[in-house]
């Protein structure tokens, strides 16, 4: 049946035991599938197939598997979610399933949805499953959301009910849990990573609170968990909960959703990625990142750009926000065009020194009476005096799109008109506070709301900067990218740029997420001060060539570039803007050694279905070795051709074992290869 012609599969049947017989669905799309018959639902992707039972509690998982492994022990419970506050026998009664052809409002490809509807009477309560079936995906997302008939009956504890549980095969011995940090701010030295990670011992081991993703193995099957939530290992979130581990038992914890937000329509909890795969560790990360771009999927036209940013380069607000003028933007613009970039951001300071309108005002106060002060305190000087009409145009001219920065409490309106009077086409979103499930729900919305209002037109950035709550790494990124840190040329002393940090950063990012949805600093190295940082051991090219597999962004003003550095930077923002579109189609690994300012390192950029991709590689200035072999994934035992894009030399090595590297300290590579036959 063709996709197309597939609206909805439907059926609405009232208040009846999960025993009985159900209507049969047989739904197809681009090669996966969902099939409904007797008491099963079956959905496969076409590289993952999991089943589940009705019972009289709900539904519980029967099978989960590739082609090639089964990943679930087939004695399993009596319903895949239970809360403490529910009795826990209480029989749930089948409202409806639902199963169709959706694009989550075009924030997705099409995918096959599947939602399961129960009541349970004697607590009252509505509960909706939700399951999507990405085609191609190795996995599945679920999510469950709750509903109460009576609000006023509220529960006590609600927050840490399981809201997936699986008894995965006994030969998956072991375990590991990874999370991410945020507060990137405070995490800026060698004793400060921003990647947790921990083997566990299965069987001993009872919540994990801190972790993002939990990947269970024997070596050759993988069987993976993500929290689609904004848990970071420092930061708890709302609500989110954890991984319970036991021998052959997952539970997933943490509804997000409070008592206290319980209403009559429904509210969704946290959702969770289930992935399988077979392989080793690396094929496993591949699974992960490839259910990754299939949730966030890349849209060339508005998520593949460079940016620039005007607030990076000063030492005082003040400036910062004096830097976000009509006259600066305007000099700005004529480099951004010199140097290829593609998007301009204007950061705070266009609103004047307040945080509660949000439309370009015509003069400002200029508020510093320190050494850095550019003017006298208290000048009055020109911001926007005709609004957004003179950057617009001037952007138009230069071939430059306009991105803007404003405070998370922005109303919906003020985004809009914005929008509207400027023509931004990205906005980054600060100082969230997301503290509370109704917080952040409506901050969601909010935003949802307002691209759907501009048909996709916009992207709306995040960051982890602060140690508040605010988005995290694995979720909300179908609206924009994730703003990794901040780093500047001298104050304050925390976010001073460190080459190999930035990279180490970045390198982290890489091994468990696609890193191309993370923005990637690249500094102006001529305005940090030697005793602050040895940036200046480095050159702009190669301190620009960190960036390159993620998504790089000059958090700086770039007028203040010199001619020298310009010279430096633009043949290589002209070798990557030739190949970047075939680089967003690939999944980037961390190879080499982990940075360490001492290292041989780098990244490889894969794409599976071509093998073909490309290479970053890295010496950093003070590693003694001046040769190095580097594995690269899934390249064993081919013949491989390589090609230097800086240099234009190629080379080729047959029956693949390792690549060689020599290059003086501070110096990369920028590669492409591919399998030959």
């Amino acid at each position: 049946m063709n996709k197309r012609n597939i609206l909805l599969f439907f059926i609405a049947i009232l208040l009846f035991s999960c025993s009985e017989e159900k209507t049969k669905f047989d739904v197809y799309l681009d090669g996966a599938e969902v099939k409904i018959s007797g008491n099963k639902i079956t959905a496969s992707t076409g590289l993952a197939t999991r089943q589940w039972k009705f019972t009289d509690l709900g539904l519980t998982t029967t099978s989960f598997s590739t082609k090639d492994a089964e990943f679930v022990n087939q004695d399993s419970n009596d319903c895949d979610w239970k809360f403490n506050w529910m009795p826990a026998d209480e029989k749930a009664e089948l409202i409806n399933v639902n199963v169709k052809v959706d694009n989550d409002e075009g924030f997705n490809d099409d995918f096959i949805r599947t939602t399961v509807e129960f009541y349970y009477p004697v607590s009252k309560l509505g509960l909706l499953f939700d399951i999507w079936t990405l085609p191609g995906a190795p996995g599945f997302r679920t999510r469950i959301s709750l509903k109460k008939l009576d609000p006023s009956d509220r529960p006590g504890e609600f927050t840490n009910g399981t809201i997936e549980q699986i008894n995965f095969d006994t030969s998956l011995t072991k375990a590991k849990a990874i999370g991410y940090y945020n507060d990137t701010q405070h995490r800026n030295t060698a004793e400060t990573p921003i990647l947790k990670e921990e083997d566990l011992n299965i069987g001993t081991t009872d919540i994990v609170d801190w972790a993002n993703v939990i990947m269970l193995s024997n070596g050759e099957n993988w069987l993976s968990f993500v929290k689609e939530s904004h848990k970071c290992v420092n930061r708890q979130g709302v609500n989110t909960g954890g991984f319970k581990l036991q021998a052959g038992k997952l539970e997933v914890t943490g509804t997000g959703l409070d008592s206290l937000h319980l209403t009559t329509d429904y509210q969704p909890c946290w959702a969770t990625w289930s992935i399988v795969n077979k392989g080793n560790s690396t094929d496993a990360k591949l699974a992960i990142k490839q259910f990754d771009r299939k949730r966030y999927i890349i849209d060339p036209e508005r998520d593949v750009y460079i940016m620039s940013n005007t607030w990076g380069s000063s030492s005082s607000g003040a400036n910062s926000r004096y830097a976000s003028r009509e006259e600066n933007i305007l000099k700005e613009l004529k480099v951004s065009n010199e140097l290829g970039l593609d998007i301009l951001q204007i950061d705070d300071g266009w609103q004047g020194i307040q945080y509660n309108k949000w439309e370009p005002v015509k003069t400002a106060i200029y508020k510093i009476s320190d050494s850095d002060a550019v003017l006298p305190e208290n000048t009055e000087y020109e911001v926007y005096p005709e609004g957004w009409e003179n950057v617009r145009e001037a952007a138009k001219d230069a071939g430059i799109k306009l991105g803007l920065w404003a405070a998370w409490t922005i109303p919906y309106e003020d985004l809009v008109q914005n929008y509207e009077m400027g023509n931004f086409k990205s906005f980054k979103l600060d100082f969230a506070k997301l503290n509370d499930y109704k917080t952040l729900s409506d901050f969601e919305s909010r935003v949802r709301n307002f691209v759907l209002a501009t048909d996709h037109k916009v992207r709306v950035n995040w960051d982890v900067t602060e140690n508040a709550p605010r988005i995290g790494y694995y979720f909300g990124r179908e609206y924009g990218n994730i703003y990794l840190e901040n780093r500047k040329p001298v104050f304050p002393p925390n976010v001073v740029y460190q080459p190999w940090l930035v990279l180490r950063d970045a390198w982290h990012v890489a091994k468990y997420t696609n890193l191309n949805k993370f923005q990637v600093t690249y500094q102006n190295i001529d305005m940090i001060p030697h005793e602050l940082s040895d940036a200046y051991k480095y050159t702009h090219d190669y301190t620009l060539a960190i960036t390159l597999m993620g998504s790089p962004i000059f958090f700086q003003e770039i007028h203040l570039l010199t001619d020298e550095a310009k010279s430096a930077l633009k043949p290589l923002l002209e070798t990557y803007k030739n190949v970047r579109d075939e680089m967003y189609q690939g999944y980037v690994f961390a190879i080499g050694d982990e940075p360490s300012n001492a290292s041989w390192t780098g990244f490889q950029n894969y794409q599976p279905e071509t093998q073909t991709g490309y290479l970053t590689l890295f010496r950093e200035i003070n590693c003694p070795n001046s040769s190095y072999n580097f594995h690269l994934n899934f390249m064993e035992g081919k013949n491989v051709q390589f090609k230097d894009l800086i240099t234009g030399r190629e080379f080729d090595i047959t029956d693949f074992k390792s690549l060689p590297a020599e290059m003086e300290q501070g110096a990369y590579k920028f590669l492409s290869y591919q399998v030959v036959n």
